[in-house]
């Protein structure tokens, strides 16, 4: 089972639900629908905390922790992103979204009320409340016996005994066991949410269980939107074990620009990173010979950021196989795309193949 920790822009599951360096980074982030039993699965720490003060100089809201639910947490956690004003508690009835006044996440907290926050762990290690679009992470608390709270509560339970696809099973039967017991309004509002977590097929999931969902949605139409979807999840989240699905595309004769992106992606995340090199060489050209700007735009985005990585120095100098190659490659790959569209891509590495050219008299060299 992967792991269900990502960060926020949205990177990785096994790293751990994060929070965004940015207000405007993380309402640009697009949803994947996560549902409550995976927000409660991939938080850090859960807490219950008072907001006390606002930030001097700065904005931001402090919050005060009474008492933590799930994980480690310090005493005060800061919400840079929040500021005290007007606003109405959260429906305690109401588990199936998150507070009105979240837009994209939510902001606006009133002095001295009471909150269940969501934590994440930003890049530094650092906790901070999560920034996931349009989820719960900072409902209004009301009381240890509140729908939102026994629901964390039975979350957790099963997450204690269960992972991977036996969660999964651990909620049908619960479900199953809350419609046919007695009706009240925490059974139907547990097992509604169940159905929902059940109904998802978000980058949380199970690999076994998305390999299963795309292969089947491959079957009806592998260029479908929904199977599009699918290789995306497997590609965003910590998906390893994904790899046979990938080699199967990369079989293939032909594959649209989006996709191969999303092979080049898959293997630049999971390795070896010059087996993604060599796709690129082997795939890439042809593609873009006949693709129109949004197929394009699909492939090389995924090849940008592959090249790039997330160090001080840009990925493919670190690599003496594609350090001799890239340049020469990027900049055949820059005049394709410019015939499509206007771009500013590889900018460092046509930089290196000119200055090797230079070096030369004409005649590039390694």
């Amino acid at each position: 089972m992967h792991g269900l920790k990502r960060t926020l822009v949205i990177a990785a599951l096994s790293c751990g639900l994060q929070f965004a360096a940015s207000a405007a980074q993380a309402c640009m982030v697009n949803s994947n629908g996560i549902s409550n039993y995976e927000l409660v699965e991939g938080a850090h720490a859960i807490v219950v905390a008072t907001a006390v003060s606002e930030v001097e100089n700065d904005r931001g809201v402090n919050f005060d922790v009474a008492q933590v639910i799930k994980g480690r947490s310090p005493k005060r956690i800061t919400n840079v992103f929040a500021v005290f004003g007007d606003t109405k508690p959260s429906d305690p009835a109401n588990i199936a979204s998150s507070h009105p006044d979240s837009n994209c996440t939510r902001q606006v907290f009133a002095p001295g009320g009471r909150y269940v926050l969501f934590l994440g762990k930003n890049g530094l290690g650092e906790l901070g409340v999560l920034t996931e679009p349009w989820a719960r992470v900072a409902e209004d608390y009301a009381g240890e016996d509140s729908l939102w709270v026994q629901v964390i509560q039975t979350y957790l339970s099963v997450q204690a005994r269960h992972r991977g696809m036996a969660g999964l099973r651990a909620m049908e039967d619960l479900r199953a066991k809350l419609l046919a017991g007695p009706e009240t309004p925490i059974s139907t509002a547990l097992a509604d949410d169940i159905a929902s977590h059940l109904e998802i097929a978000s980058p949380y999931k199970p690999t076994p269980y998305l390999m299963s969902a795309y292969r089947k949605a491959a079957a009806l139409d592998p260029t479908s939107g929904k199977s599009r979807r699918l290789l995306d999840h497997l590609t965003t989240g910590g998906h390893r074990a994904a790899r046979p699905i990938f080699e199967e595309l990369l079989r293939q004769p032909s594959l649209d620009g989006e996709r191969l992106g999303y092979v080049i992606a898959f293997f630049a995340k999971n390795g070896p990173y010059r087996r993604a090199y060599r796709v690129i060489e082997e795939r890439a050209p042809a593609v873009l010979a006949k693709a129109d700007k949004e197929e394009a735009s699909a492939l090389i985005g995924p090849i940008h950021n592959f090249q790039l990585g997330q160090g001080p120095v840009e990925r493919w100098r670190t690599d003496p196989y594609v350090r001799a190659r890239w340049p020469k490659m990027a900049t055949a790959l820059r005049a394709q795309i410019d015939e499509i569209m206007q771009n500013g891509y590889f900018e460092e590495a046509v930089a290196e193949y000119q200055q090797r050219t230079a070096l030369k008299g004409g005649a590039a060299v390694p």
